[in-house]
Order: C-alpha cells, then sequence, then structure tokens
C-alpha cells in the first residue's frame, strides 16, 4: 500500500511539473491576441465594466471603473460589482484607485489572466490608472504587474504568472500525471494481459500450454509464478537437486 501511493504521489507531481509548463507555456503567445483568442465580450457594464475574453488555454477578466471627479463612481458599489461578476479566486488582489482630483477623464483598469489546460490554474494580475492628466504629460498611467516574473525574451518582456489556483492546479495534476503514468505503464500491462489471455507467461511469454504443471502453478521457464515461500517448487531447484 506505501508503495502505491508513493508511485502515486510521484505521478501527481510529475503532473503539476505538466501542468506548470503548459500554463506558462501559453501564457505570453501572441499577446494575448492571437487567432485563436475570442473576441472579448461584455459581462456587465454598470457600476464596473468587466469583460471577458477566452482561447484554449487562456482566459482574461478586464475592468475599468470611471473615478473621475466631475462623476465619481461610487467605490464600495463598484467593487461589489467585480466581486459579483469576477472568479472567486481574484476578490483578495482586486486594487481600485481614486477618485482623483482636477481629472476629468480618470479609470481605474486591471486584468486578470488565467492559463491552464484543461481547467485555468496559474494566473497573474495587473493594475493600474488612467487619467488625461497623464495623457497629457505625456504617460498613460502607472501599471502594476502583481502574482508573476519578468522575462525579457526576443526584445519584449514576457510576464509568467505565480498565483496559483489551488483545485484546479491539483485536478490537472491528476489529469496529466494519470496520463503520463498510463503513457510509461500502458504498454506494459497491455502486454501483460496479452500473454496471460493466451496462456502464456506473463513475464518471459513463454507457453505454459505445454507444461505439466499448466498455468496455475508457475512459468517452468522463467519461475515467474511460483511463490517465493515454496522454494524448493521452483523448475530450477527442481533441476538442481535431481543432478545431485
Amino acid at each position: 500500500m506505501r508503495r502505491v501511493l508513493l508511485t502515486a504521489a510521484v505521478w501527481v507531481v510529475v503532473g503539476v511539473v505538466v501542468s506548470l509548463a503548459i500554463a506558462w507555456t501559453t501564457s505570453n503567445s501572441n499577446g494575448g491576441r492571437g487567432p485563436d483568442v475570442r473576441p472579448f465580450t461584455r459581462v456587465v457594464d454598470e457600476p464596473a465594466r468587466v469583460d471577458r475574453g477566452a482561447s484554449r488555454f487562456r482566459t482574461t477578466w478586464w475592468y475599468l471603473i470611471r473615478t473621475s471627479a466631475d462623476e465619481p463612481a461610487d467605490l464600495s458599489v463598484a467593487e461589489a460589482g467585480l466581486r459579483e461578476h469576477l472568479p472567486r479566486w481574484t476578490r483578495s488582489r482586486l486594487r481600485i484607485y481614486g477618485p482623483f482630483e482636477n481629472a476629468p477623464e480618470a479609470y481605474t483598469i486591471g486584468s486578470f489572466t488565467a492559463n491552464g489546460f484543461p481547467l485555468r490554474c496559474v494566473y497573474k494580475y495587473s493594475s493600474g490608472w488612467h487619467t488625461s492628466v497623464a495623457v497629457e504629460a505625456g504617460r498613460s498611467g502607472i501599471e502594476h504587474h502583481t502574482d508573476s516574473f519578468r522575462v525579457t525574451a526576443f526584445g519584449r518582456p514576457l510576464f509568467f504568472g505565480t498565483a496559483l489556483i489551488p483545485l484546479n492546479l491539483l485536478i490537472n495534476a491528476i489529469i496529466w500525471g494519470g496520463a503520463a503514468a498510463m503513457l510509461v505503464h500502458g504498454p506494459v500491462r497491455a502486454r501483460r494481459l496479452y500473454r496471460a489471455k493466451r496462456n502464456r507467461c506473463t513475464r518471459c511469454g513463454y507457453d505454459l500450454g505445454g507444461s505439466a504443471s499448466g498455468s496455475t502453478a508457475g512459468c517452468t521457464e522463467c519461475g515467474h509464478g511460483y511463490d517465493s515461500r515454496d522454494e524448493h517448487d521452483r523448475p530450477g531447484d527442481t533441476l538442481e537437486t535431481s543432478t545431485r
């Protein structure tokens, strides 16, 4: 039993590695705007705007809240709206900026991008603000990337999520670990089953139909199937005794 649990744990670890590799490999493909990405759809417009876009390996939630000084949004109501329409695992990381003074156009913007297959198991989060004052000054606001690490490749920054969705990661690990285990052990199991159905030794393939003891006692060629406690019943031992 202990050996079975240890083997299962090893394959779950393999599944975790495969799941993270898939998530990170697909997190920056085509900047998230490749042909496999479906158009963003509006989830809700008021009091906070939430759009959602999905592809085979990635889902992005993008949100915007108007925090202008002339028409400020009720931030508590807007935050409640966001929490209602965003996944549960995003709620502890929401950031809302403002209201901004002397800024006729001001917004809080942010996005959650989750990756993984078949379930999203890793995500990254970015948030920031945008005001007309910042645009006039030549800046589009300040953006903060959290729950990610940055790597520069091919002249552009790549952000890889580090925040985990534990339950989804566990399910993915079981799926991919099970697939890897079947890929490794499946052919061996299939070969043993094939030999057993044809009354052959599952270890060496020797035909047990012609043996005197049949297939119940064990293989007379390699000794597979004999009880290790009955050492004198092994074919090798019988041969050694008869030659003395």
